[in-house]
């Protein structure tokens, strides 16, 4: 008990020494807005300053704790919603990823905080999110267009992270329709005629389609032909193999 005793008593000297030293800090970590905007105009420098803690400044301190009254009030002083830290490069979108904060990752976003901004170690705010197992935070970076398929500086995906981390839940979110959003990406890589790619398209949808790599040195009228052929047929037109698609004798094209 005494030794408990004793460690609070460090822990309290501590927090007292670092609101003395870093009011803004603390007054976001505790999430007083009132308390920030009352020492702003005493400390406004302090703004980007990053405490010897964490090497956080008050925005990322608000965003981790998840204290949007805080970022408000900073807002309306300065901008400062997507400051990447000196040494890290993390943003506080990267924090409040990283804490499950659902609502304030929300309210960053809405006010421009880049998506798919990297920390040092290639990370962006999804890989956060993944690592962590903040569930909500992957749906939400999802659901706004997050790539999930960036890698960072060790080759891991979000995905990755999430696998090793033993999430499940997010592994099942950064997975889901992932296998299909490939495919139509594929697709549309190919450059095919729009005919072409409706039906490598709906191929895919049936399961007979196996995505591939094409290249075109020049234009074939034998494309042209095969387009004018599905389009001029009444009603859906028939579903066509990516073995008999390919197999057509095309001239200036190569499959890979």
């Amino acid at each position: 008990p005494l030794v408990s005793a004793m460690g609070d008593g460090w822990e309290a000297a501590a927090e007292l020494e670092f609101s003395a030293q870093f009011p803004l800090h603390a007054a976001c970590k505790s999430g007083s807005a009132e308390l920030l905007r009352s020492r702003l105009q005493s400390h406004y420098q302090h703004l980007l300053l990053e405490d010897p803690v964490h090497q956080w400044t008050p925005s990322h301190w608000a965003a981790y704790c998840g204290h949007m009254d805080c970022l408000t009030v900073i807002n309306q002083v300065e901008s400062l919603f997507d400051h990447p830290l000196t040494r890290s490069l993390q943003t506080p979108l990267h924090l409040a990823c990283f804490a499950g904060q659902f609502m304030t990752a929300k309210w960053l976003l809405q006010r421009g905080a880049v998506i798919g901004k990297e920390d040092y170690m290639g990370e962006t705010p999804l890989h956060k999110a993944a690592r962590n197992g903040s569930l909500d935070c992957v749906q939400l970076l999802l659901s706004q267009g997050a790539n999930r398929g960036t890698r960072s500086h060790s080759g891991l995906t979000p995905l990755d992270v999430a696998q090793m981390q033993r999430h499940e839940s997010c592994v099942e979110a950064l997975q889901r329709n992932s296998s299909s959003n490939e495919a139509a990406s594929s697709c549309e890589s190919l450059l095919l005629p729009p005919g072409v790619q409706q039906t490598l398209k709906r191929c895919h949808d049936n399961g007979s389609f196996d995505p591939v790599v094409a290249k075109r040195p020049r234009c074939s009228d034998e494309w042209r032909l095969l387009e004018a052929e599905q389009q001029a047929e009444a009603g859906p037109a028939p579903l066509r193999t990516y073995q008999q698609v390919a197999s057509c004798s095309i001239s200036g094209w190569h499959f890979m």
